[in-house]
């Protein structure tokens, strides 16, 4: 549930902050004690659950979620009220409330309530890393033009290794990607080769120190075809390890 963010909205502070106390390891949570800020909130936050009281100060509950409905949100809805008749409940087929609890009630059982009514959201879609992209954009900030056919070969080069650590370079690589290409493997290490010299020259800075290369413009000479792909592919190991 990591990731979910929680209102409750609740004229009670003591019973939000138990609320809070429940449920703060798996939520990010916001309070409000009344409707006019909750409806602020809710605009600003765009939460997935909200815990709600409709009998609430500067604008009712049922009101609220209607203003809240009108802007395009469809947060989850456990309601706690004392009142409660015919209008509630239609009200919460209309508004799409998934539960009501009637007050006084114990914050440990409207935690569990919560718990269980967060398992029927769809689980928040996270943006894969696309390799080729990242590896390009990475490349991209070295100052590599991507007009040099050795901008899409180093590329190439780098998610190979990615995939294949223990490649062979000359024997393996370069000739998988010519063939890929049409052309000789010794085209393709020519082509990296001449990219590279063109991207040292553009002196990128710091962003071939964050690969662990020497800047150009130092003493150090530019890096190699093979330091420079094994240092690529290391850094989409990293990058992907991270949104594992």
């Amino acid at each position: 549930m990591d990731g979910i963010t929680l209102m409750i909205v609740d004229n009670s502070e003591e019973f939000r902050l138990a609320l809070d106390s429940a449920l703060s390891d798996a939520y990010s949570i916001y309070h409000c004690s009344n409707g006019r800020q909750a409806l602020e909130e809710a605009l600003k936050r765009k939460p997935d659950v909200m815990i709600l009281d409709l009998m609430l100060t500067e604008l009712d509950g049922v009101t609220l979620l209607h203003e809240i409905r009108n802007a395009g949100l469809r947060p989850m809805v456990l309601v706690v009220t004392r009142f409660f008749n015919d209008y509630v409940l239609e009200s919460a087929q209309e508004l799409g409330i998934g539960y009501i609890i009637r007050k006084p009630c114990d914050p440990s059982a409207v935690s569990q309530r919560v718990r269980d009514l967060s398992k029927r959201l769809n689980p928040k879609l996270v943006k894969p890393c696309n390799s080729s992209l990242y590896v390009a954009e990475q490349i991209k900030r070295l100052q590599f033009s991507p007009r040099h056919k050795g901008f899409e070969y180093l590329k190439e080069a780098a998610i190979i290794m990615y995939q294949q650590p223990d490649i062979s370079i000359t024997k393996e690589l370069y000739p998988t990607i010519g063939s890929k290409y049409g052309c000789s493997a010794q085209q393709v290490e020519r082509s990296i080769r001449c990219a590279i010299n063109f991207a040292w020259s553009q002196n990128a800075g710091t962003a071939w120190a964050e690969l662990s290369l020497p800047a150009p413009g130092g003493n150090a000479s530019r890096p190699s075809n093979g330091t420079l792909i094994s240092r690529l592919a290391d850094d989409l190991r990293k990058k992907l390890a991270e949104e594992a």
